[in-house]
């Protein structure tokens, strides 16, 4: 089976080549569009929500998710010292650590950060992409209004240029009655 695009994990199992609508960051897996919406699907993006074993799990986009630099693909989520997840970064060491380097290297260390906290942070990167479609849609509102003002200034300009005729018109006809 061979397709281009980023494959949904439940169709891929099923040996169906559907493209991924959806990406869940914990899971490492597609979701398409059929699998996202369809509710007896177990991982379905409402019910991987709703579930309680997944519902803090991170889903974005398939086009956010092909835009990341693999560089960024590329970052261990486990230790590579003890196999278990992250849980906090170091500043002091500048590395991440799990709950075993936590306690064995770590204990002196004063300036750790929990990883939850940046990753809560990250899941409002949705809120972000509403803002930044807000802000262009927001940039091609005002482009329209200097337009408009632009064209506004330009017929004010010709209606001053007329009715400057008609004054002069009128002045030239009151000062040939009077003379």
């Amino acid at each position: 089976m061979a397709c281009n695009s980023p494959l949904c994990g439940i169709c891929d199992s099923r040996n169906i080549c559907e493209p991924a609508t959806a990406w869940c960051f914990d899971c490492k897996e597609g979701l398409s569009e059929e699998c996202k919406l369809t509710p007896h699907l177990p991982i379905s993006k409402e019910h991987h929500l709703l579930n309680k074993a997944s519902r803090s799990h991170s889903i974005v986009p398939a086009k956010e998710f092909q835009k990341l630099p693999v560089s960024v693909l590329q970052i261990a989520e486990t230790c590579i010292y003890h196999g278990e997840q992250y849980q906090a970064y170091c500043y002091e060491h500048e590395c991440s650590c799990c709950m075993k380097c936590l306690i064995d290297e770590h204990k002196t260390c004063k300036d750790v950060a929990d990883l939850n906290d940046f990753i809560s942070r990250i899941k409002s990167s949705n809120m972000i992409l509403e803002i930044e479609t807000s802000l262009h849609e927001f940039a091609a509102n005002l482009k329209w209004i200097n337009m408009n003002r632009t064209g506004n200034l330009s017929s004010l300009i010709l209606d001053r240029q007329k009715i400057e005729k008609e004054i002069q018109g009128a002045r030239q006809i009151m000062n040939e009655h009077f003379d």
